[in-house]
């Protein structure tokens, strides 16, 4: 699609700020504390704002601006300033954000719940889910509300100047504001569900915060036992907490207020609220709140007034930036370079086979797979297809209906016939699937084994679960598992062939298969992109943080994967030396196996899906860089956040069918590929286009920011956000692109998995050291 056959619209609107100079003061910066200090004792009086100002040796200091809102001649004992507001466009931007905050905290149906980005609940009718739907009278303490969020923050797109802009966001906020002392009152058993407390906040303006406080163990009059809760919280007052809109609690909420139609209308409630996080919906209600936003002037002074300008769209005139497309991504399948590149990976696998075809060890592997017993016959008709492939069907037509999925794993990736044997459980039960896997262990061998649950299962937890017995005997034995559900055996036609595909896709990386590689350009420097994650062991969801796990995958930029690292399980504190260990152990495994020689230039790319610290980042920095002192080293970190408010809308994609609902999905998404720089450290990548989308209900996908960390050495964004793009078309966990870069997931699916295995009582992730870091067993 070219720009001629698209409408781009972003959720970011410029501020107009009159060229002007205002008098300030400036106080020096000396802790977080001082400046909130100040916040608290001058809110709706004083703006605060930090900055930094050079010294008279032309060195940077940090500082603090304070700005008088009001028309009384006050002052907080700074050195007066005069401040250029096109110039100190952060101050700016904190003006304006501080004038719609005031706006808003005197509208009477508009309630303040959060300040930055600010969060507005509508308290109108027509924002209201529940009424509308119900058709009567519905408890004021059961809310769902459209909620706006609007963030005012500095942009500064690639070849453009600077502005201040507006990123307003709809969203839904859903609360049970009733007392708990009501619910036993009504004799409602609290048990086994989660209870908030409301924290008043500083600034008075805005509605208490709330915070959870445990799971409700044991009720006695108006006192609450607490299981699974924050320290000193054991014991709550009933009257002091509420439920937390969690599913159970949201479901039950509705049963007591609506009685035998409480399910239905909590359906359509959901329904309703996914509507309104689709494409048209969402952007109508941006629009909606830009349109009354220009329609008046804003007074951030008593001498001064900003106005809102329009929506950045790509028919408009306002400066919207350059929307650029990342390459096509480009898979290898032969080592030697023999064989063309393909485009699509499906196709590559099928015509030339997988990467490492020629070395792969298990060529004849050796499958176990467990299984109830009573679903055998159905077990061994699904595994052979899964096997041997699904043929194109005869047609009515003159072209024969293609297949996704003809050679099966063991034609598509140039296997000898696998061994498989089949070990059948007498139940579901864990205890069953755990004998099952000690038998296939005694039998011994397996290179992999393949393991069908039930759909149920999901909700199991620890011991109980048969999948995590099951996968954490194996991996005891360092025996990666692919698993699959009952469910996926009744697919039909293309959904069981792409079913089939990806779990095959899976199997052969697990057992050290390496499908394809990326065709890259390679740069002068050698080159490893990192993915940093961690997983917390913890008891419980509000227990104490016992221990940290860091984890590393490491990647050559062609894509290869070289290891996936933990670091040892540690207190929290210990967690950034640990880190530092693991990283330049890591490295040091990458020097030796590509051998790097002295003085060669080295560049090491870090993804994290959390942002860094800056004392973190430099402490990891140093402990590489001073191990590769011999070298000519340069680090880029770069925080892939996937929670964020801004979107970019095609008001000309009308989204594409989904055929099991008949419904469209991924309407106005824009396609996948598509970034744009929003300044010299960030850039905003759509990951998930209108073919990514999965469910018609889940509403416009959301692009990630690339944000490279101040103290990152090499800084060609453009360059690190194709790379980011080109490693979410490098999943082996499936054919479709993946909404994040395989560094980032493949850490992410680390960790989640960890985490289950803790709840595991004789689980030891010493387990998964040795040839388990090579081995992809966590997809």
């Amino acid at each position: 699609m070219n720009a001629n056959e698209r409408q781009l619209i972003l959720n970011i609107t410029p501020v107009v700020i009159p060229d002007e100079e205002i008098m300030g003061e400036v106080l020096p910066y000396d802790s977080h504390e001082t400046l909130k200090k100040l916040r608290q004792s001058n809110y709706g009086r004083f703006l605060f704002k930090r900055g930094r100002e050079k010294n008279e040796r032309d060195e940077f200091k940090e500082i603090i601006y304070a700005i008088n809102l009001t028309s009384e001649m006050a002052t907080v004992g700074g050195r007066p300033r005069k401040i250029s507001l096109r110039r100190e466009l952060g101050l700016a931007a904190a003006l304006m954000r501080e004038c719609v905050t005031a706006m808003f905290a005197k509208a009477k149906t508009r309630e303040l719940l959060d300040f930055n980005p600010l969060q507005i609940l509508l308290l109108d009718e027509s924002a209201d889910l529940i009424t509308a739907i119900a058709q009567r009278d519905v408890p004021q303490w059961l809310i769902a509300r459209v909620l706006l969020e609007i963030d005012v923050r500095v942009f500064h797109f690639d070849g453009a100047e600077a502005f201040v802009g507006i990123v307003a966001n709809p969203r839904i906020r859903r609360r049970i504001s009733r007392p708990c002392s009501e619910w036993l009152t009504d004799g409602f058993d609290l048990q086994g569900f989660w209870v908030s407390e409301q924290v008043p906040r500083d600034d008075p303006r805005f509605q208490p915060d709330l915070r959870l406080c445990g799971k409700v163990a044991a009720t006695a009059g108006d006192a609450l036992t607490l299981t699974d809760c924050r320290e000193g919280r054991e014991t709550v007052t009933a009257s002091a907490v509420e439920l937390e809109a969690r599913p159970d609690a949201w479901g039950a909420a509705f049963r007591f207020a609506f009685g035998a139609d409480g399910d239905k209308i909590r359906r359509e409630v959901d329904l309703k609220q996914s509507s309104l996080a689709s494409g048209k919906e969402k952007l109508l209600r941006v629009e909606q709140t830009i349109s009354a936003m220009r329609a008046r002037a804003f007074q951030v002074l008593p001498n001064l007034q900003f106005r809102v300008g329009e929506m950045l769209s790509e028919e408009g005139s306002n400066g919207f930036p350059t929307i650029e497309r990342c390459p096509a991504t480009l898979y290898v399948f032969d080592p030697a370079g023999n064989r063309p590149a393909e485009q699509y990976a499906a196709v590559g696998l099928n015509k030339h086979g997988p990467y490492n075809q020629a070395t792969q060890t298990p060529v004849k592997p050796r499958i176990c797979v467990i299984c109830e017993g009573r679903r055998r016959g159905e077990v061994e008709q699904f595994l052979q297809k899964f096997f041997r492939g699904i043929q194109a069907q005869a047609s009515n037509t003159a072209q024969p209906q293609k297949s996704y999925f003809p050679l099966g794993f063991t034609g598509t990736y140039r296997l000898r016939d696998p061994e498989w044997r089949c070990f059948t459980t007498e139940s579901q039960s864990a205890a069953a699937y755990h004998r099952a896997a000690v038998q296939a262990l005694e039998a011994g061998g397996w290179d992999l084994a393949i393991v069908q649950t039930d759909e149920v299962s999901h909700d199991l937890r620890g011991e109980e679960n048969p999948y995590l017995v099951s996968k954490a005997a194996f991996l005891s034995q360092q025996i990666p598992v692919q698993v699959f559900e009952t469910g996926t055996m009744n697919y039909k036609g293309h959904n069981l062939e792409f079913a089939l595909s990806d779990m095959a896709l899976a199997s052969y990386a697990k057992i050290g298969g390496v499908p394809w590689v990326l065709q890259v350009t390679k740069p002068y420097a050698h080159e490893l992109v990192v993915g940093i994650g961690s997983a917390t062991i913890v008891d419980s969801r509000l227990g104490r943080k016992q221990r940290v796990v860091g984890i590393t995958t490491m990647f050559t930029n062609e894509g290869h994967y070289l290891l996936g690292n933990l670091s040892r399980a540690v207190p929290f504190e210990e967690y950034e030396t640990a880190v530092s260990e693991m990283l330049v152990s890591s490295v040091k495994d990458a020097q030796t196996k590509l051998n790097w020689q002295k003085n060669d230039e080295i560049r090491l790319v870090f993804h994290s899906f959390k942002p860094l610290r800056d004392e973190e980042t430099a402490n990891a920095a140093l402990a590489v860089a001073s191990h590769l002192k011999d070298f000519a080293v340069e680090i880029a970190f770069v925080h892939v956040a996937h929670e964020q408010p801004l979107f970019l809308f095609d008001k000309t994609q009308e989204g594409i069918m989904d055929w099991e609902t008949k419904k469209k999905k991924g309407v106005y998404a824009a396609t996948r590929g598509q970034y744009l720089l929003l300044n010299r450290r960030e850039s905003l990548l759509a990951l998930t286009g209108p073919k990514e989308v999965k469910r018609p209900t889940d509403g416009l996908p959301s692009p990630v920011i690339l944000k490279l960390h101040r103290q990152s050495k090499f800084t060609d964004l453009h360059y690190l956000t194709r790379q980011v793009y080109a490693f979410s078309c490098h999943s082996w966990r499936g054919f479709a692109g993946a909404p994040m870069p395989v560094t980032v997931l493949y850490s992410q699916l680390i960790a989640r998995l960890l985490g289950r295995l803790e709840t595991l009582l004789k689980w030891n992730p010493d387990a998964l050291v040795g040839k388990m870091n090579r081995l992809r067993w966590f997809l």
